[in-house]
């Protein structure tokens, strides 16, 4: 591939061992007056000791499903440097078309945009079929598999680079992940001190010193072991690397989701810090089985420690501070980190209900509902109709709806409850338009509802003739789905 080409062609890369990756010449790329190649090198004796940065390959096919290839690495990069030339070869201009799809006519628009995304299924095929060959013949098969178990976006390839060149790394990788991953991590925005100290634990390392000596060298607990490669870049490590009570490591949970959890935990809590997240670490592990539900419990359950603590500072220590009381004055029992979870979520829930009706702009009649209740088969939905029903849906259902009540006063949202003899989900329905979206549901501290149920909820929204809106005008929400919902109760 040292020959010019007019337009960009993928092929494999080949020297007189075989091949050795996949790349891709790009005449004039970018304006530039040479050629530029780009390269995906699986061989472990052509690797190149530095990569252009953002060019890292990912070790693996691009997802055919993808919409940005180019975000995937070496691999998509040359992907859409395929697509680009396909689009060109097919008479249509470079450029991002989404918008008007090269034309004002919708049927030739619709022609365009079909033609665009099968030129761009074709090209990740392509590009794909390639990547398959080119590892299958050129990557070590079993530094490959280690490799994998680590993230993609930030650390694959520099793992696969440092255990192709050290029989030791590629053990370490294997028993001692987080290790693996803070010795070969990129340079990139390090400060000096922790490029320092990565430079002494490969020398570490390639000494054979004792896997006790190396993590205190890298300020980790032993006890970190049992991260998962999946996890080692996760916000949180570090939080729990700080943890005062060693024995609070052991609750670390065995799967790589669920790590992930505990970490983002972790995370979420290192705002506080001190015996909160020594609760956090005992307890994340009950919070739920998603990271959005886990993140909206920790935010409320913070809010509630932040005015416990507030609690026992006098008044006139908090100006001095320039703080405030945090809702302070409502605090019935302060947070200890040896309360349970149930204690924790009961206090919190009573807390937020307190602060939520205080609020002298919601402490006022709720406007009609803007739709009565209904059965759905044999579960009854029902408008949460005053500012007392909707803190005790909150403080029953363990979320903070609650902080909603000034958005239902306002007209911004309305509150239901689907009840089958006790409260199943809570529903948040706002404007679309014309009519009413369901902007999210959640079950018990903001689980996500079955789909059976979200079927039914869905299917009694969609009802339009049934819905009854306040006069005023909001932004349309078409489109909302709330199973992406980022912001729970």
């Amino acid at each position: 591939m040292t020959s010019k080409i007019e337009r960009p062609r993928v092929e494999l890369l080949t020297d007189e061992r075989g091949a050795y990756g996949v790349g891709i010449v790009v005449p004039n790329f970018g304006g530039r007056a040479a050629d530029f190649q780009i390269s995906a090198i699986y061989r472990p004796d052509r690797i190149p000791e530095e990569e252009k940065f953002g060019l890292s390959p990912i070790l693996q096919p691009i997802p055919p499903t993808t919409l940005r290839p180019v975000h995937w690495g070496a691999e998509g990069q040359i992907a859409d440097q395929l697509h680009e030339a396909m689009i060109a070869a097919a008479g249509l201009p470079r450029k991002d078309p989404r918008n008007t799809w090269w034309s004002d006519d919708p049927k030739v628009q619709a022609v365009n945009r079909q033609k665009y995304y099968g030129l761009k299924r074709a090209a990740i095929a392509i590009t794909n079929r390639l990547v398959y060959e080119a590892l299958a013949a050129a990557a070590a098969p079993d530094l490959l598999k280690i490799a994998r178990r680590f993230p993609l976006k930030c650390c694959r390839w520099q793992i696969y680079k440092a255990i192709c060149r050290s029989a030791r790394m590629a053990q370490l990788a294997e028993t001692f992940p987080l290790l693996a991953y803070l010795a070969t991590m990129s340079g990139h925005y390090a400060d000096r001190e922790k490029i320092e100290r990565r430079a002494e634990l490969r020398r570490l390392i390639e000494a054979g010193a004792k896997l006790s000596t190396i993590a205190h060298v890298a300020v980790i607990p032993m006890a970190l072991r049992r991260i998962k490669p999946g996890v080692v870049a996760t916000q949180g490590i570090t939080e729990a690397c700080e943890l005062d009570e060693r024995s609070l490591w052991e609750l670390i949970p065995p799967t790589t989701e669920a790590q992930k959890r505990w970490a983002w935990a972790m995370y979420r809590a290192s705002t506080i810090g001190g015996p909160y997240s020594e609760w956090v670490a005992r307890n994340a592990h009950l919070m739920g089985n998603t990271k959005n539900v886990v993140a909206a419990q920790i935010s409320d359950i913070s809010d509630w420690v932040r005015a416990s603590y507030a609690a026992g500072i006098p008044a006139h220590v908090q100006r001095a501070l320039g703080g405030h009381n945090h809702g302070s004055k409502y605090i019935t029992r302060p947070f200890s980190p040896d309360m349970s979870l149930t204690t924790v979520r009961d206090l919190c829930g009573a807390w937020h209900e307190a602060v939520a009706l205080a609020d002298p702009k919601v402490n006022v009649p709720l406007p009609a509902p803007w739709r009565g209740a209904e059965k759905i088969d044999d579960m009854d939905i029902v408008p949460l109709t005053s500012t007392v029903e909707i803190a005790l849906e909150g403080r029953t259902m363990h979320h903070c709806v609650a902080t909603y009540i000034d958005r239902v006063v306002w007209g911004d949202c309305y509150i239901f409850s689907l009840r089958n003899g006790h409260s199943v989900a809570t529903i948040e329905v706002v404007r679309a338009g014309e009519t009413a979206q369901i902007a999210q549901m959640r079950g018990p501290c903001n689980a996500m509802v079955s789909p059976a149920i979200a079927a039914k909820i869905k299917k009694w929204a969609r009802q339009k003739d049934k819905w009854t809106l306040p006069p005023k005008e909001q932004p349309k929400l078409a489109g909302w789905d709330p199973d992406d919902c980022e912001i729970p109760f």
